[in-house]
């Protein structure tokens, strides 16, 4: 520590310096990593309007989509972000995602708050919660190949949920969840 004393305008002035070191240890940062592509063969829903009459349905308008079941080991604020040389945009689910009805359990979604019209969703889930993200594009029949990035203090495990488990719903049970871990 050091003192100086010195006046302006006759006001003696106190000026005291501290000099120290402060350390500060920061827990070990997860990042999971899931890759895979939309093409034609993968699962297609309307997003937006769902419930529009067949014969006023515009199958044109179709996007490809993953469902992507997220596990988390501890409770904790997470950021999943995409990497894509398309335009990807982001739902995340709690419970169960449903192509039929794209509002129901939504927690949230974005589209460009990501670098590069990649979304960005940042937000506190909870272990033996079951989690669905939804990666798609912000225009219809878009293509490509995509990257989910799960950043967290704590561990977290992607698993995409494969098409092979036919229309409708997506529901996991907690002895699912158990299973993949």
């Amino acid at each position: 520590m050091h003192l100086l004393l010195s006046t302006f305008s006759n006001v003696p002035i106190l000026r005291i310096f501290l000099f120290f070191s402060l350390t500060i240890v920061m827990p070990p940062l997860y990042q999971t990593i899931y890759s895979s592509e939309l093409t034609t063969r993968s699962q297609v829903y309307c997003r937006d309007r769902c419930s529009t009459p067949d014969y006023q349905y515009d199958f044109d308008d179709d996007y490809y989509y993953e469902a992507i079941l997220m596990n988390v080991s501890k409770a904790g604020d997470f950021t999943i972000t995409s990497q894509s040389n398309i335009n990807t945009y982001g739902y995340l689910y709690e419970t169960r995602f449903d192509p039929f009805d794209t509002s129901l359990n939504l927690l949230m979604e974005d589209d460009n708050s990501g670098s590069n019209e990649q979304f960005k969703l940042t937000t506190f889930l909870r272990p033996s919660t079951i989690y669905v993200l939804v990666a798609t594009t912000f225009s219809p029949h878009v293509m490509g190949k995509f990257s989910i990035i799960a950043s967290s203090m704590s561990s977290i495990s992607l698993t995409g949920i494969s098409s092979a488990s036919g229309p409708g719903s997506v529901t996991f049970s907690a002895d699912t969840i158990k299973q993949t871990l």
